[in-house]
């Protein structure tokens, strides 16, 4: 039941997609195919070249202003998977400033607020943060809602920002699919600041790194921590869903999701998940 891939199947659904690609022709009656082609090349095989050259081919297209839009976020993100974060903020003004009262727009400050964030321009990160969580999407919102508070919380409780910088450098490197290089850093950020204010967050993000590898006790083992131990934190009852979500998806274990899922309505009534849960 395990629903999970290995970089051959990986190959082997590139090669579907390429193939079709091929038969259609590379227009606007493909650009389905072109942007999933130019996902699986950024974001699991790490071939940004070729990601690049689709992405900007689809940027040639006769497509309505919504659909560019959409088109620029993508290849912004490419851009942070390249590590040209600078390049990537460029392309998520733009976009913000053309659909800023579109949830397209709201997505690409949020996106853009992350860059900063990922850079420790934390006051500025945080107070484009602050405006989002008006947004009409409630996903934004709560986004732009955990990554502000996660700055409040965490800057200003002593002179020093580094714990913050290491931790926004390790969900950068993490966003580039460098799963090692941001547990090493999660790691050193425990050892050397073992009772900073950070460590829920930092042991919430070891297991969504984990669960981005595809190992599920490891995921597990975590996101039990958090929702034990920091069930009185914001992560709470993030972790406690996320275990459900693994239990019921990737392990196919309904009795431990239902046992989550319940403790979301009875331990964390106030939380976001308590409809889905139910």
């Amino acid at each position: 039941k395990r629903k999970s891939f290995t970089k051959e199947e990986i190959l082997v659904v590139a090669k579907d997609f390429e193939l079709a690609l091929e038969d259609m022709g590379e227009g606007s009656h493909s650009l389905g195919v072109m942007i999933q082609l130019t996902r699986i090349y950024a974001f699991y095989l790490d071939d940004t070249k070729k990601a690049m050259r689709l992405i900007n081919q689809a940027l040639l297209l006769p497509v309505n202003r919504k659909t560019i839009a959409e088109l620029k976020i993508l290849k912004a993100d490419i851009y942070v998977v390249s590590n040209d974060i600078w390049e990537a903020s460029l392309l998520y003004m733009q976009v913000e400033k053309e659909f800023s009262e579109d949830i397209v727009g709201h997505e690409a400050k949020f996106k853009n607020a992350k860059v900063f964030y990922y850079d420790g321009e934390f006051d500025y990160a945080k107070a484009q943060l602050d405006v989002l969580k008006a947004s009409t999407s409630k996903l934004i919102a709560n986004d732009a809602m955990q990554l502000s508070l996660l700055l409040q919380d965490n800057l200003g409780i002593d002179t020093t920002t580094a714990p913050v910088q290491m931790y926004a450098t390790a969900d950068l490197l993490m966003a580039q699919n460098k799963f090692d290089q941001a547990i090493a850093i999660l790691d050193s950020l425990e050892k050397r600041y073992p009772f900073h204010s950070m460590v829920d967050e930092v042991l919430f993000k070891k297991a969504e790194i984990y669960e981005g590898l595809q190992k599920w006790d490891l995921a597990i083992e975590f996101y039990t921590i958090v929702s034990d131990a920091y069930a009185h934190d914001i992560l709470g009852d993030d972790a406690t869903f996320r275990l459900a979500k693994i239990y019921e998806e990737r392990l196919g274990n309904k009795e431990k999701a239902a046992e989550n899922y319940k403790k979301i309505l009875f331990e964390f009534s106030g939380s976001l998940y308590t409809a889905e849960a139910r």
